[in-house]
Formats: structure tokens, C-alpha cells, sequence
């Protein structure tokens, strides 16, 4: 099968004020972060997850859209585009999500529908609404979650205290919107046979690469066992 490329977007609003201390650029930024290692650890997408630009509101939606776009047709043409946000500046309470064409809503309506079990209040909506710039210049197939209201204290305790949940909530909700089940990790294993299973699969041909790579710590070790479990269950 080949790889689903997808985009995560947080929010590039840094003006965003958030009661908590902090701005909806940067507690949606760790929520990309960790969703991103989900979807990596999964080992069935090509994951590009938008780093913190500081261009101006205006100019880091367009390089975030410049962006995703470069990515999808670098990796063929198709794939989705998920843009993470937190609400503000006005009544309400809780999720609501939009998307600008009907695979757009066959995309966010699961994502939307997970966030919504897990807030702890009645939330708000899903619906169209073409005036959202992302939406409408990604090549990718897109939809936008506003995971709660960052101007409201308890909403905003809430989203800091659950950074991991509402990750793993976006995660169960973009293998229904991609028509993806998660994979169990159901099958224990070492580094060193993990390793072993990729080079005998042309994975990788030295393993002493990878560990040379900046990106080790965070990533190599989950990237070679999730490989390894992905092909072993293909096997069985």
C-alpha cells in the first residue's frame, strides 16, 4: 500500500492570546508535534507537519498553503490537509469543525465527531464555509478543527491538561476520515530484530545512517519497530 501523505497545520496566529499564558500558535504546536509522532509510528502516512512560521497572519497562511502544496505534489498529488485550531472572541463553547468540498467533509466529520467525545461540554458545529483561505488554495483535500475555546479559563485548563487525549482523539479520527483502521501494536519487539526485519525488506541497508541522523532521538527507534510490527502482521 502506499503511503497516505497528509498535512498537519497548526494555527499561525501567534497574536492569538490564550488565558493560559501561552498563544494558539504554540499549545496547537504541541499538539501537531504529538499527533505527528502517532502518524509516523503508524508507518502508513507521509506526514508533513507545519512548523511555526513568523512571517505575519496573512503571510504564514499563505507559506503554510505554499507549503502544503510543495509537499503533496512531491509525494503525488494527493493526500489532506488538516488544519488545528482553538476557538476565541466570541459566545460558545467547545469543538466545531469546517471544510470547503464534500470530500473535505467526509475528512473532518470523524475528526470532528472524536473531538466531540472527549470535550466535556455540549459543542458547537460542523459546516461549510468557503471563506477560509486554507480550505480553498490547498491542493490537498482539507478541513479545520477548532478543538475548544482558548479564551475561556476552564476550556482553556482543559485543552492544556489533555494535550495527549486530544492528539490521540485526532489521530482515531483521521484513520476514519482516510478509511484507515489503527493498527494494534499488538506485537512486542526488540530494536535489534526490528532492524533486522528492515534489512531483510530492503527497508534499509545500514542502520548506522539513521542512527547518524538529527531526527534519532525523537523518531528512529519507533520508525524501525512500527515498520517491523507493520510487515510482520502483513504476513501472517
Amino acid at each position: 500500500m502506499d503511503k497516505i501523505n497528509i498535512v498537519l497545520s497548526r494555527s499561525q496566529q501567534p497574536s492569538n492570546i490564550c488565558v493560559e499564558g501561552d498563544t494558539e500558535q504554540q499549545h496547537t504546536g504541541v499538539i501537531a508535534d504529538k499527533l505527528e509522532r502517532l502518524l509516523i509510528n503508524d508507518g502508513r502516512f507521509n506526514v508533513l507537519n507545519i512548523p511555526k512560521l513568523n512571517i505575519s497572519n496573512s503571510g504564514n497562511l499563505s507559506e503554510a498553503v505554499k507549503q502544503s502544496n510543495s509537499f503533496i505534489a512531491k509525494n503525488g498529488g494527493e493526500g489532506y490537509h488538516l488544519c488545528i485550531h482553538t476557538d476565541g472572541g466570541y459566545e460558545g463553547h467547545g469543538a466545531s469543525a469546517f471544510y470547503f468540498s464534500n470530500a473535505g467533509m467526509c475528512f473532518i466529520r470523524p475528526i470532528y465527531e472524536e473531538i466531540c467525545k472527549l470535550t466535556p461540554w455540549e459543542d458547537m458545529t460542523l459546516r461549510d464555509w468557503r471563506g477560509l483561505y486554507e480550505l480553498h488554495n490547498t491542493t490537498a483535500i482539507a478541513g479545520l478543527i477548532e478543538l475548544s475555546f482558548h479564551d475561556k479559563k476552564n476550556e482553556a485548563s482543559w485543552i492544556h491538561n489533555n494535550y495527549d487525549k486530544i492528539a490521540e482523539s485526532l489521530y482515531k479520527g483521521i484513520m476514519k476520515g482516510v478509511d484507515l483502521m489503527p493498527l494494534p501494536n499488538d506485537i512486542d519487539i526488540t530494536l535489534e530484530d526490528a532492524i533486522k526485519i528492515c534489512k531483510e525488506n530492503e527497508i534499509i541497508t545500514d542502520e548506522a545512517f539513521w542512527q547518524s541522523s538529527t531526527e534519532y532521538i525523537k523518531y528512529i527507534d519507533d520508525i524501525f519497530k512500527n515498520t517491523a510490527r507493520y510487515i510482520m502482521k502483513n504476513k501472517r
